[in-house]
């Protein structure tokens, strides 16, 4: 079993005001990580746990454990440290931005404010609402297209009034803006069959649309086909299993839904740049996209 790793994806370009700093950050343990020391930022920061569990310890030295779904949202100043399970996975995403004036997106900038003087407040949101953002959001992330900045923008700022609706009492879990219901249920069939020979008519069926309209959802979203995103999907599945299982490569394939070695091999450094096994070596400064 390899070293623990981080794999930072940041979006590299310059974003409108009030936005500052997008990305994903990924914890693979076994690692024993905290900040190196208390630290404060000079913006507010917007940090959402997508798998796993994360640590954050704000001035007051109460420890706010944060779970799969959570979000914290701090205001610039407040000093704080955190830390990552050891053996363990955890997926982050986060957003720095400035105050955003009264009245400009409705009531977000004030929402998102709420509790200045506790400095931070947390809750928590529905996953499968949100999955079609932050797919489409860590698909423009890996791979930057035209007018990737407006898009980036605009899948943010969505997602950050979506987490302030749900956090309102008897919120309902449903996505937000026009990511419509065929698109999440696409997603959650997905997550739950990734391991079978499923085909884009399967998914189709489950979403209730046609394999065409299926597609045109995907690309419209997320930015990717639907089954480009189900072999991406399996391959970050299949970095867990290589980090944290004994198995081999092949029933890593066989789990992950690949049909063979040989294609999961190609696949895997057509995604990432290495093969699986230099994956579970910890050789992780090669792959594509990712930046520390």
């Amino acid at each position: 079993m390899s070293e623990g790793r981080v794999i930072n994806l940041n979006f590299r370009h310059a974003l409108p005001a009030p936005l500052l700093y997008v990305g994903f950050v990924d914890y693979y343990g076994p690692l024993d990580m905290r900040s190196h020391s208390a630290h404060r930022h000079g913006h507010y920061q917007f940090f959402a746990v997508t798998e796993g569990r994360f640590l954050f310890v704000p001035e007051s030295g109460r420890e706010i454990w944060l779970d799969e779904g959570d979000v914290i949202v701090f205001r610039p100043g407040l000093l704080h440290n955190w830390h990552v399970e050891p053996d363990a996975v955890c997926r982050t995403f986060m957003v720095f931005f400035d105050a955003i004036p009264d009245g400009v997106f409705g009531e977000l900038g004030q929402r998102l404010a709420q509790d200045a003087a506790v400095g931070h407040r947390t809750f928590a949101i529905s996953l499968l609402g949100a999955a079609p953002m932050l797919a489409a959001l860590r698909a423009e992330c890996e791979q930057s297209k035209p007018m990737s900045n407006a898009v980036v923008y605009g899948l943010t700022m969505a997602f950050m009034a979506f987490a302030v609706r749900q956090s309102a009492p008897g919120a309902a879990a449903e996505p937000v803006g026009g990511f419509a219901s065929p698109l999440a249920a696409a997603l959650e069939f997905i997550e739950s069959n990734y391991a079978a020979a499923i085909s884009v008519r399967n998914i189709a069926d489950q979403a209730g649309v046609s394999p065409t309209r299926l597609t045109e959802l995907f690309r419209a979203h997320i930015g990717t086909s639907p089954m480009r995103y189900l072999n991406n999907h399996r391959i970050d599945k299949a970095k867990v299993l290589l980090l944290y299982s004994p198995f081999r490569v092949a029933e890593v394939a066989r789990q992950t839904g690949f049909r063979s070695p040989h294609y999961f091999n190609r696949a895997f450094r057509t995604a990432t740049g290495i093969t699986p096994g230099e994956f579970r070596a910890g050789k992780f400064n090669r792959v594509k996209g990712k930046g520390e």
